[in-house]
């Protein structure tokens, strides 16, 4: 093919124009899925209720808990941010008991893998730490739409989105003392 033709030119053009909107397209889907949202008092938003399976083998929903503070926490045993923040939740769920409940929910992992991976990095989970599975992402992308892990929803006792935090946090007790978050 003769790139130096009237017609190589425009088809090159075209195919960069095209390009470049993919990437501006896939840019601004990014950043809006990837700001951090906070729901104030004006527009409270309940969160959607699913069930789901724990390691231990006990079917729940989210709105079990209603009633109950909760940080609802996606998650991932092959997620290095993931594996590093989870033990400092573990942490927040010993120091909060009657404030908190955790509910981290493993993404795409196996009972055997989380049972693995929390047998070399913690000796105790706390009743107000509950792990759940979602094998297939039906609960984490499909009803939430995560796309990033770690991922942690912040809800009221009525299950009323605080906030939605994309990311690790380095260190939960802080935020939590310095946020003032007694969760109702």
């Amino acid at each position: 093919m003769d790139f130096n033709t009237p017609e190589s030119h425009n088809i090159m053009n075209k195919n960069i124009l095209v390009l470049l909107l993919i990437i501006i397209a896939t840019g601004m889907w990014t950043y809006s899925s990837n700001k951090k949202i906070a729901k104030n008092s004006l527009n409270p938003e309940k969160v959607s209720n699913f069930e789901f399976q724990s390691i231990k083998n006990t079917e729940h929903s989210l709105s079990d808990f209603e009633g109950q503070p909760i940080l609802l926490h996606f998650w991932a045993t092959w997620c290095a941010p993931c594996i590093e923040e989870l033990p400092k939740l573990i942490n927040l769920a010993e120091s909060e008991p009657e404030k908190v409940t955790i509910i981290a929910i493993a993404v795409n992992d196996k009972s055997k893998d989380i049972q693995r991976f929390l047998s070399k990095t913690t000796s105790n989970i706390p009743n107000n730490f509950i792990i759940g599975l979602d094998p297939d992402k039906s609960i984490s992308k499909d009803i939430y739409g995560t796309i990033q892990l770690p991922e942690t929803y912040i809800l009221t006792s009525d299950l009323i989105l605080l906030e939605k935090i994309i990311g690790s946090k380095d260190n939960w007790d802080d935020y939590y003392g310095k946020n003032n978050l007694s969760f109702n």
